[in-house]
């Protein structure tokens, strides 16, 4: 049980530093040379893109230390007895879920049938804290708190349900 908890934690790290680490395009490799241009305006491409390289190359250096510093920050702590759209944190799970039931009008549907509540908290915070994913519209977000935002605003602090 706690091992695939730390296998889903671990693909959810994996897909969001690959997510993240995804090199801009500048979109014009696609087009060619014309053959018109004098030496003077190759020269002065040249020059420009010479210039650009190395703006690039510093823009690139500071992403590099950005993104060790990002490194260095630990992922957030999947705790069932967080609540999933603040802070707060509750003494068991059981409270949490109440909790969430009272202030957000959460509830779990088919609830007599859930086997592993702990694990199914754990998932939707997984999803809203690594992969800042809305339960119910399923739009991603770039940081979780603006996920969280989005979910109370909207109302969508349920999980889709469909028949």
């Amino acid at each position: 049980k706690e091992d695939d908890f730390t296998a889903r934690l671990e693909a959810a790290l994996a897909l969001k530093k690959e997510r993240e680490g995804k090199e801009e395009r500048s979109g014009k490799n696609h087009l060619k040379k014309s053959g018109k241009n004098s030496d003077k305006r190759d020269k002065k491409k040249e020059n420009e893109e010479a210039a650009l390289a190395k703006s690039k190359e510093d823009a690139m250096e500071a992403e590099e230390t950005e993104a060790k510093e990002k490194e260095e920050e630990k992922p957030p702590k999947i705790d069932p007895k967080q609540c999933l759209f603040d802070k707060h944190t509750s003494p068991t799970i059981a409270s949490n879920l109440s909790r969430m039931q009272r202030k957000y009008n959460f509830f779990l549907p088919d609830a007599e049938y859930l086997i592993d509540l702990e694990g199914l908290i754990g998932y939707c915070a997984e999803k809203i804290q690594l992969g800042h994913v809305c339960l119910y519209c399923q739009k991603v977000f770039r940081t979780a708190d603006s996920c969280q935002k989005h979910m109370i605003a909207k109302r969508h602090t349920k999980i889709r349900y469909e028949d």
